[in-house]
């Protein structure tokens, strides 16, 4: 004899019968902030990525981006854990860095390190729903003493 299944495909996904549009509704205002602490202050390099490629027409690479991210943001339909969900874009830095490593567009790795740096200063935010959970890292714990 089998016990019943409690977390079937119904147990997540019956929301969706009633109001396919709930779960974006309920992340909405959050998931900009979602978006960013991904890569906070990194994501300089895919927005500095995409405009070397809108430069040098290279609309292929533009276009794969776009792909990656609106296939990360469809995530949100079924579920409302934004930075988790947004994490899964990581693609698009790692072909945003390996573009700007071969290059080195705007001098790239001259200023690559600092951006790292600066990033690191930056509390890690957790979004889900309508959480927001501000998290003090090693980094940003340091920065903040030596303020005080």
């Amino acid at each position: 004899m089998q016990a019943d299944i409690q977390y079937s495909l119904g147990y997540y996904l019956g929301i969706l019968k009633d109001d396919p549009l709930r779960l974006i509704r309920t992340t909405f205002y959050y998931q900009p902030i979602g978006l960013f602490s991904v890569f906070k202050a990194l994501w300089v390099f895919p927005c500095v990525a995409a405009v070397a490629w809108w430069k040098r027409k290279n609309y292929k690479s533009l276009l794969g981006i776009a792909i990656i991210l609106i296939s990360v943001y469809a995530q949100l339909f079924v579920a409302f854990d934004t930075s988790r969900l947004f994490t899964l874009g990581f693609m698009v830095m790692l072909v945003s860095l390996e573009f700007l490593f071969d290059t080195d567009f705007a001098g790239f790795r001259r200023w690559a390190f600092w951006a790292v740096l600066f990033n690191l200063a930056i509390p890690q935010v957790y979004t889900a729903g309508k959480i927001i959970e501000v998290w003090q890292t090693l980094s940003s714990a340091a920065v903040s003493s030596w303020l005080q």
